[in-house]
């Protein structure tokens, strides 16, 4: 993985909150509308702007319309003459060479194709050339005591790559958590997250399009390009990513009685392992 080792970039970022620097006296406020919250998302999520990401000519004037929009409603700068807080961020280019090798049983040795079938990225600027690790399928990978779920209660995941479903269980009308609405345990962060928690080495998140709420189109665009974090952050995974739900199928259809929360492969050796490889440094 291709971290680009000492870039920083600073992000300049507005929040639409007026932060109580409203000026001017106490007078009558117009009711905000559904057409000018309309128009606002219509520019702002319009293709010009690039998807507002770090780095682009399009989170600049996602900038800019902020501002000017600020200064119409007579809003004072909240930092000196700016409206802008600057930070810092460390960015993480992914290896476009690296691979993937799942391996095990005589029905399970496969190499998933890069942007096809997976996708992986890490934080870390010590991660190695290779990294390998027990494959464990882990449910949905949430813990939610106050709600008496536990996918991994009992298991030690510590060096392992974890193979998760996406969302939360029963995600539907009248689900077991929150119906239709996903909480925090349903995001992908969470699964990084904990994850991390964990001591796994990895983890990949098997994609449905239903699930993630977007095609596998999106993730194969968005996890092409370089990422960003902060840089007091320590991250410890070696890697992490998304595995496309056919090609887990196929992981499942090469063990006989498919994958199973922490159960062993039918020989008695465990789960596959897969391996992850960076292509050649350039």
């Amino acid at each position: 993985m291709d971290l680009g080792k000492g870039r920083t970039w600073v992000l300049c970022g507005a929040a639409l909150l007026a932060l109580g620097a409203c000026q001017g006296s106490r007078q009558r406020v117009e009711p905000i509308t559904m057409e000018e919250i309309a128009a606002h998302i219509r520019y702002l999520s319009d293709d010009l702007l690039e998807g507002r990401a770090v780095g682009t000519k399009g989170i600049e004037m996602a900038a800019r319309y902020h501002e000017d929009y600020f200064l119409t409603m007579g809003l004072e700068p909240a930092f000196g003459t700016s409206f802008r807080q600057s930070f810092p961020l460390r960015g993480s280019k992914p290896d476009p060479q690296a691979t993937l090798t799942v391996v095990g049983g005589p029905a399970v040795a496969m190499a998933p194709v890069l942007g096809e079938e997976f996708v992986v990225r890490t934080e870390r600027e010590d991660v190695p050339a290779e990294a390998s690790g027990e494959l464990v399928y882990c449910g949905y990978l949430v813990q939610a005591p106050e709600r008496s779920w536990d996918d991994v209660k009992g298991m030690d995941l510590a060096g392992k790559v974890l193979l998760v479903e996406v969302n939360e269980p029963g995600n539907r009308p009248g689900g077991v958590f929150d119906g239709e609405d996903m909480t925090y345990y349903g995001r992908w962060p969470y699964k990084y997250e904990k994850a991390e928690e964990l001591g796994a080495a990895g983890v990949l998140i098997i994609h449905d399009a239903k699930g993630a709420a977007y095609g596998w189109e999106v993730l194969r665009a968005s996890w092409g390009n370089e990422s960003f974090f902060l840089p007091d952050r320590a991250p410890r995974l070696l890697f992490e990513g998304w595995l496309r739900g056919d090609t887990a199928a196929k992981v499942e259809e090469g063990r006989d009685h498919g994958i199973q929360p922490g159960s062993p492969g039918p020989d008695g050796q465990g789960p596959p392992a897969p391996r992850l490889q960076r292509g050649p440094r350039r």
